[in-house]
């Protein structure tokens, strides 16, 4: 969620005010600790992320050739 929040150039605070919460809940979400479905759903909309990607850290376009390239000379 983090990357996705940073890629997308929003920071926390703002982050805190789209999702209507403040900054330290941003902080726990993005701990990983325990983070409700609707606030996952919050980032897909406000970062334009693959939803996939969020969740799992792989987007779902992903191949495994993707994930693990054959290394080049």
């Amino acid at each position: 969620m983090v990357k996705a929040r940073e890629e997308a150039g929003i920071t926390q605070e703002r982050m805190s005010v789209l999702l209507g919460c403040s900054r330290r809940t941003i902080a726990r979400y993005e701990s990983g600790v325990h983070v409700p479905r609707a606030v996952v759903m919050a980032y897909h909309v406000a970062t334009e992320t693959d939803l996939s990607w969020i969740e799992t850290g792989v987007a779902s376009w992903c191949t495994p050739w993707d994930l693990n390239p054959e290394p080049t000379d």
